[in-house]
């Protein structure tokens, strides 16, 4: 607990786990392979991805994009890709219903939802 208060306070990454997500990192190979064999079991759900299309401050020196495109993807023959018109800390941030990321991603989970109501056996 006063790890994690300290590490909000002084907001200091755990290096431990960015180590483990590092692309061709053993961790990260491990949860991908998992997730893609839960995926191969259960062929009906499908996969929207987003990725980051700003670059993320680091260090107040440079910026860099987090995940890349090619990263972000899962890589399932039926997966969709979009993007997010932020950075990579403020994907999962909004401030209103306008916003460009939520009306993407709003608008996948009504596409969703319609199928679902068309025939409720398409999804799952």
């Amino acid at each position: 607990m006063a790890y994690q208060v300290t590490a909000d306070a002084t907001q200091r990454p755990n290096w431990k786990l960015l180590r483990a997500l590092e692309r061709n990192s053993d961790t990260l190979d491990q949860v991908s392979n998992s997730f893609l064999q839960t995926l191969e079991e259960h062929k009906q759900v499908q996969v929207y991805s987003f990725h980051e299309e700003k670059e993320t401050r680091k260090f107040f020196l440079f910026s860099t994009i987090v995940v890349e495109a090619d990263s972000a993807k899962i890589g399932i023959a039926k997966e969709e890709l979009n993007s997010i018109p932020t950075d990579h800390r403020d994907m999962a941030r909004v401030s209103s219903s306008n916003d460009v990321g939520f009306k993407r991603v709003s608008a996948q989970i009504r596409r969703w939802v319609q199928s679902l109501a068309m025939d409720p056996t398409s999804m799952f």
